[in-house]
């Protein structure tokens, strides 16, 4: 049966948005963190993962440098917070020891990458009464902490919204207004339709770069993701 040009129009449109946020996050965060279970629909609807199989810290380094080679800002930040975690400072092995005393399940998909799931906001230091779906934590090859994600989904808009907000507000507190800002974080945005739900805010520094982004993502509902990266060599 031919499709109707209105269910083509969506699919299209969906396929979009999805490779969309693929790229974005490959872009950006890292390809080990594309292997947190959140990622893997992402890459599947966008044709797979092009680092199957080879990921490690390593790989890990080159994707972050890539990334930098655009990403980095000029000037250095008056802070550069993290989650509760020291970037460049924070080891696997302190990590180990928070997992333990939080009681999480986290994971070492490969060498340099420890991803936890569900972790309570509270482990965090955040201010919301809610969960992380998953955070992904990337170490250098020096096996220190240089890199961040986390995701949350299924949420309702109002839900979103408030999370995303308390986020983007304790950061401008430590660093003031963001270098780019895009939507308002607002239920009624968050509950659109992907291609025209998306809010971000973003942060540019010489050794420093931080983002939050909101969005209706196509398969898991109202989401946020967070990222904290070091942009030092």
């Amino acid at each position: 049966m031919a499709a109707t040009p209105g269910f083509t129009v969506r699919t299209r449109s969906r396929r979009i948005v999805t490779t969309t946020v693929a790229v974005a996050l490959v872009a950006t965060a890292g390809i080990g963190v594309m292997h947190m279970p959140f990622a893997r629909s992402l890459l599947m609807s966008a044709g797979g993962c092009p680092m199957a199989g080879r990921a490690n810290a390593e790989s890990d380094k080159r994707a972050r440098d890539m990334a930098l080679d655009t990403e980095r800002g000029t000037e250095s930040a008056p802070a550069r917070p993290a989650l509760g975690f020291a970037l460049d400072s924070t080891t696997a092995d302190e990590v180990h020891a928070w997992e333990k005393r939080q009681d999480l399940d986290c994971d070492s998909p490969h060498d340099g990458l420890v991803v936890c799931h569900g972790v309570p906001a509270s482990a965090l230091g955040e201010a919301s009464d809610d969960k992380v779906t998953d955070l992904a934590l990337q170490f250098s090859p020096a096996g220190k902490l240089v890199n961040m994600t986390t995701w949350r989904d299924r949420l309702t808009p109002e839900t979103a919204s408030k999370t995303a907000l308390q986020i983007v507000s304790s950061l401008e507190a430590k660093l003031g207004p963001p270098e780019t800002k895009a939507g308002d974080f607002g239920a009624a945005r968050l509950g659109a339709p992907p291609a025209y739900s998306v809010s971000t805010v973003a942060y540019r520094y010489s050794d420093y770069v931080a983002e939050v982004t909101a969005m209706n993502a196509p398969s898991g509902g109202p989401s946020i993701r967070e990222h904290y990266m070091s942009a030092r060599d």
